[in-house]
């Protein structure tokens, strides 16, 4: 059993690497991600699995390959949301990705909207994420708002996390607020 999950904190590492740009780290994540869940029933296993084809997608030459990665990934993803609703991980994968993919080719922004102020409120009742990661979050919800042309509701969000910390600043600022 620690094997398993070992091998899947590995990953996840693996994983966060290839978010952050690492074309290599996304081919290893994706390696051991296809072997885990294979072997285990876990619905996080499945949501990494999701996330790491979509960043497979994102790396692709192919233009045909890189939709149907993503759209499958964004499958896998959403399978694991209506298997654990409540699941912060699993929601937070889902929101992230969703706010990453071009809203003209896969129009998924409202869902990464829906996963986050589900996550937030949860975090409301008790209290699951880290400062910076719901600083994090509130910043992608701006975010995915103002892409969905919802001006108003980010720039609410955004006035709540600047009341907060000035971590954002200069994002905000690129933003324009």
């Amino acid at each position: 059993m620690a094997s398993w999950s070992q091998e899947f904190a590995e990953a996840v590492r693996l994983h966060h690497l290839g978010v952050e740009g690492d074309k290599a780290a996304v081919q290893k994540a994706y390696a051991l991600l296809d072997k885990l869940r294979q072997q285990v029933n876990d619905n996080l296993v499945h949501a990494y699995y999701g996330s790491v084809l979509t960043l497979v997608g994102r790396d692709a030459i192919n233009p045909t390959e890189r939709v149907q990665k993503a759209l499958q990934g964004v499958k896998i993803l959403n399978e694991a949301v209506a298997k654990e609703p409540n699941n912060v991980e699993i929601r937070l994968l889902r929101g992230f990705v969703c706010n990453r993919l071009p809203k003209v080719y896969f129009h998924r922004t409202a869902t990464a909207v829906e996963d986050f102020n589900h996550v937030l409120a949860l975090d409301a009742k008790k209290h699951l994420l880290s400062k910076e990661l719901y600083w994090k979050v509130l910043f992608e919800l701006g975010d995915a708002y103002k892409k969905l042309g919802q001006h108003e509701q980010a720039k609410a969000v955004w006035s709540r996390l600047k009341s907060q910390t000035s971590r954002y600043d200069q994002e905000l600022r690129k933003h324009g607020f």
